[in-house]
C-alpha cells in the first residue's frame, strides 16, 4: 500500500492528487485554507486523467468542498487540476 501524503507537503503546496484522495491516502481533517487544488496526473492521456480528477471531485464534494474551476497546468504535459474551496460551516 502506498503511504499518506505528508501534511507538511498539504501545507507547504496547497495541492493533493486525486489518486490519493481516492485512495484514502490523504487526511483533510485538519487542513487550515479554504482552497485546495487537485492534481490529476496518473492516466494515459488527456481523458483519462480528467475523469480521474472529475471521480475526485465529486468525491470531495460530498465532504463539504465545492468546485470553483478546473484547468490545466503543466508545460509540455499538462495535467488537470481543479480548484476547491470549501464550504462555510452552517
Amino acid at each position: 500500500m502506498a503511504s499518506m501524503e505528508t501534511a507538511d507537503k498539504l501545507l507547504r503546496t496547497r495541492t493533493v492528487s486525486a489518486q490519493s484522495l481516492l485512495e484514502g491516502r490523504v487526511d483533510l481533517s485538519q487542513y487550515p485554507f479554504q482552497l485546495l487544488a487537485v492534481l490529476s496526473s496518473r492516466g494515459m492521456g488527456g481523458g483519462e486523467r480528467l475523469s480521474q480528477l472529475m471521480v475526485a471531485t465529486e468525491h470531495l464534494m460530498n465532504f463539504g468542498w465545492d468546485l470553483v474551476n478546473v484547468t490545466n497546468i503543466g508545460g509540455e504535459t499538462s495535467y488537470p487540476t481543479a480548484v476547491m474551496k470549501r464550504r462555510p460551516p452552517l
